[in-house]
């Protein structure tokens, strides 16, 4: 090769990396070119995910050769339709804004059964009955001739007879711990007794004292009780009652403390019970009856009939001038979602801003968190929903069960089922819902 032809050639190359290093370093530092605005512009990035994952990915009704989870770089910024889609599963859609140097996360998509299955577990004259706080157990009362306490593990689905051949009607259930708290009543005398659901253990609180008890909680190696308007702590080993506060009572809570709404002369406050004694933590309206609602970790609601306080940590308190059912904290602690007959709630901790997620003219008759605590699980009118809680675009609301016959009751075992209790008189039946496979 001459030198001319030399000089020729490497001005050639020169002449290239002049006019691509500027694009590579464009691309590299974001930007695409944008052949509708004729020019370079700073590009997005989109992160997506789904439970369960290697679902189909559509941008724009066009479906790409990539499945969840994955993430898409050096899109322009612009609005696109994503839509997630897996054989045998609900579809997922939503219109996502991608914005210049940013990125934009779709990761917590559930997609659910299309066809949910539903499977008896029991099939009797259930009286009462009530799921474990971790939502894996339920005890029901059955009756025959007589009255029998059963046991269903919903996880392994494994039965077991914590007494039988009771003789008189067991008008409450709860449970405590490991433990069941029954109350009946025997020839006009009230009857309550404390079972362990493991061992052979029976506690007989008649023995103790003939009081009736409206309300029970164990708080470390007691069990506090609330009686006529009076809060007691059960001494079991001993086998004593005693009172320990000289207020009214109205309602308590177990925390990390224990709680009570008490009143005294022309006073109602929000007590502390901290080594046997008294502590005010709030004063409150003495014309309204409040109620406790129970929340995870060392949280609570203090509801009236049209409005609701919530403390947090007891040092800090939120008023909503809502009427409130019930409330649950979400699995990541984040946020609240409570309801009352035709509304769900969702409040965020962190931002402090309230959102209706749903507003309906059947009753609400029970809600709670999806463990991928972006959807949440109601039922009205014999129907079984999940809705997302997702604040961009619409949100995504799929019906996972609907009921030829009243739904007495749903309650959720895991991510994968859900369940509930029919009423088909003079039978209810005890199904499980299978959602995710």
């Amino acid at each position: 090769m001459t030198i001319k032809k030399r000089r020729i050639f490497y001005l050639a190359l020169f002449l290239v990396f002049i006019i691509l290093a500027p694009i590579i370093v464009l691309y590299a530092t974001g930007y695409n070119f944008n052949i509708g605005q004729k020019k370079f512009t700073k590009t997005g990035f989109l992160a997506l995910d789904s439970y369960p994952q290697n679902a189909d990915i559509y941008i724009d009704n066009t479906i790409t050769k990539e499945k969840t989870p994955e993430k898409f770089r050096y899109l322009s910024p612009r609005l696109y339709n994503i839509k997630i889609k897996k054989s045998g599963y609900t579809d997922w859609s939503k219109n996502l804004k991608i914005l210049p140097n940013l990125s934009t996360f779709a990761e917590k998509i559930v997609l659910f059964l299309k066809k949910p299955l539903a499977e008896n577990l029991l099939e009797e004259n259930i009286t009462q009955y009530k799921v474990s706080p971790n939502g894996e157990k339920i005890a029901l009362v059955i009756k025959k001739n007589d009255y029998q306490v059963l046991v269903i593990d919903l996880k392994n689905k494994n039965k077991k007879v914590i007494k039988k051949s009771i003789k008189s009607p067991i008008t409450q259930i709860e449970w405590i711990d490991n433990f069941l708290f029954l109350a009946g009543k025997n020839e006009e005398k009230n009857e309550y007794q404390i079972i362990s659901t493991i061992y052979s253990e029976e506690i007989n609180l008649s023995e103790i004292s003939d009081k009736e008890f409206t309300k029970i909680e164990p708080y470390k190696d007691n069990f506090y009780t609330l009686s006529e308007n009076i809060l007691y702590k059960i001494d079991l080993s001993n086998k004593k009652l005693t009172r320990v506060s000289e207020k009214q009572v109205s309602d308590f809570t177990v925390k990390n403390n224990i709680y009570y709404i008490g009143k005294n002369n022309q006073e109602k406050n929000l007590y502390r019970l901290e080594n046997d004694e008294d502590k005010i933590i709030d004063n409150l309206n003495y014309k309204l009856n409040y109620r406790f609602i129970s929340l995870k970790n060392n949280n609570f609601i203090l509801a009236s009939e049209n409005n609701f306080f919530l403390y947090k940590d007891e040092n800090i308190r939120i008023n909503f001038n809502q009427k409130i059912t019930k409330a649950e904290i979400s699995p990541d602690s984040k946020k609240l979602m409570y309801y009352n007959s035709h509304e769900i709630w969702l409040y965020d901790w962190e931002k402090e801003e309230n959102h209706l997620i749903t507003r309906i003219s059947e009753e609400i008759k029970n809600s709670f968190w999806y463990p991928r605590h972006h959807y949440i699980v109601y039922e009205a009118a014999n129907t079984i929903k999940a809705t997302e809680v997702d604040l961009r675009d619409k949100r995504n609301q799929i019906t996972l069960y609907a009921a030829s016959e009243n739904i007495d009751f749903i309650s959720l075992v895991s991510e994968k089922y859900l369940s509930l209790i029919t009423k088909k008189e003079p039978l209810s039946v005890l199904k499980l819902l299978k959602i995710q496979k």
